[in-house]
């Protein structure tokens, strides 16, 4: 092949323009849009009288992050295979930004003879060591500028969130306007109507699905998933904290849209280590894991076999079994018998004090821990001292936390105590829900029948959980139902309320 600047006849150029997602951070021409390149370069080839035989584009990828660039590796190929004669760019930081990338393009342009031509720095020739160290600088010094503002840039996000400000970014926060500071009622509505479904025991997949259904749309107009709703639903800006790589630093400008008490409560739902999170259907009876075996003490799974007439036997099994139907139902009856006959009230109520005074308690040693971190950066006290500080209100946030999330309990009961027909609301209750209301209530325990025997009532024990027996008050419940822990007293309590 000929050198384009020595031969007059028509070469074969390709143009290769990139703009990344960093344009804001680099030098002039940054942020110039591939059109732009496109355009300035097609000049450059007319007027060198060059047949521009192919664009290659990378849209939004770096050239300083080493990820891989789909057309710049096609450019390669092209110049590999002879299929092009000269290369035209508007800047050389448009091709590479690190010495290795630079090497490899050179090795490969001068065996096959292509120069490289610039818009705004002329030819680049890369066949001579002052010509590649010319090309060297200009690309390191790219990178540099790009490093060097990056840097500023991430120093001033930095203070932008100790300082509670919220900065621009391209997705709007859900919940706010685009100023991230101004709450959007509705959306805030349906923000704070997902964390207290949650906090009642309905699940993430069931939220979703309603959000869908009436046509609520993320704030990239895309239907909510799995991923997207847990992520709104924990972001500490809910509750008006700003963040930044992750970590809380500070409280922030905006108002919270969430109290304090019920993000905790969904912020413990949802990172529980036992939760499920594996795709899949979800569950689909009352009491897989939550009904106990009695001999071997792992949760009961649904399982089915044929009977004797070859119709279907469905059951929760394990070292014993028991008909699903009728294990739900004496549970279910067990449930609306508590919730019914028994000052249930009491579980709206925890002997806490008001959310109100623990909020502001919070607030009152979130205060003083920043003081601390300030009276640590003024050298008025020592790092032990700090950590001795910071570690005894670590403590009292701790137990000030655990209040909250206790007072929010009242949420799993929403609409099921003090209703005309507690039986109707538990059955319209959706399963998610209804497992929360169980697993709060009760420590469901199947014993084993004995050969031969016939399983009833009498084998399955059922008893209120201690934290929820406190807040009944104990001798109340056992006016009402004798002693309450023996399963027998119970199942005849059960069958004579059904």
């Amino acid at each position: 092949m000929r050198d384009s600047h020595v031969s007059s006849s028509k070469l074969r150029a390709a143009i290769y323009v990139r703009i990344s997602k960093d344009r804001e951070l680099g030098k002039a021409g940054e942020g110039l849009g591939v059109q732009r390149q496109q355009q300035d370069c097609q000049e450059l080839a007319d007027r060198m009288g060059w047949q521009v035989v192919e664009v290659f584009r990378d849209n939004d990828r770096s050239a300083s992050n080493g990820k891989l660039r789909e057309d710049y590796q096609r450019l390669l190929d092209w110049i590999r295979e002879g299929q092009i004669d000269v290369v035209v760019v508007w800047h050389t930081d448009r091709l590479h930004r690190s010495t290795t990338e630079l090497e490899e393009y050179a090795k490969v342009c001068n065996a096959m003879n292509v120069p490289t031509h610039t818009v705004k720095s002329g030819h680049i020739d890369l066949k001579t060591p002052t010509g590649r160290m010319v090309a060297g600088i200009l690309g390191l010094t790219a990178r540099f500028e790009v490093e060097h503002k990056a840097e500023r840039l991430a120093a001033k996000y930095r203070q932008m969130a100790i300082d509670g400000k919220s900065r621009r970014v391209s997705a709007r926060p859900f919940g706010f306007e685009r100023d991230g500071i101004t709450i959007k009622p509705d959306e805030a509505a349906e923000l704070l109507k997902a964390t207290r479904a949650v906090n009642a025991g309905e699940g993430l997949k069931a939220i979703c699905r309603d959000l869908n259904s009436r046509g609520i749309k993320t704030t990239m107009d895309k239907e909510w998933s799995y991923t997207s709703l847990r992520k709104m639903l924990l972001r500490p800006r809910n509750i008006g904290q700003s963040v930044y790589r992750g970590q809380v630093v500070g409280e922030a400008e905006w108002d919270a849209v969430v109290p304090i008490g019920e993000f905790l409560t969904c912020q413990r739902i949802l990172t529980d280590p036992s939760r499920r999170t594996t795709p899949g259907s979800g569950r689909k009876h009352l009491l897989t894991n939550i009904a106990k075996c009695g001999k071997c003490g792992k949760g009961l799974l649904p399982g089915m076999r044929p009977n004797r007439d070859g119709t279907p036997f469905r059951m929760y099994r394990c070292c014993v079994y028991r008909d699903i139907e009728e294990l739900e139902h004496l549970v279910s009856r067990a449930v609306v018998l508590i919730l019914t006959k028994h000052d249930a009230r009491k579980l709206l109520t925890p002997a806490q004090p008001a959310s109100k005074d623990l909020e502001q308690e919070r607030s009152a040693i979130e205060a003083q821990m920043n003081e601390a971190a300030d009276a640590f950066t003024a050298k008025l006290i020592t790092m032990a001292q700090l950590t001795r500080i910071t570690s005894d209100l670590q403590d009292r946030m701790e137990k000030i936390d655990a209040g909250l999330i206790d007072r929010d309990r009242a949420r799993i009961f929403d609409g099921l105590i003090s209703v005309p027909d507690v039986m109707k609301a538990w059955k319209s209750l959706s399963l998610a829900r209804k497992r929360t209301v169980v697993n709060t209530l009760f420590t469901i325990t199947v014993q084993p029948v004995g050969r031969g025997k016939v399983a009833t009532a009498e084998h399955t024990t059922i008893r209120l959980k201690n934290e929820v027996a406190h807040v009944l008050d104990m001798s109340d419940l056992s006016t009402m139902i004798g002693a309450f822990p023996d399963e027998s007293q119970m199942a005849e309590v059960v069958r004579a309320f059904s």
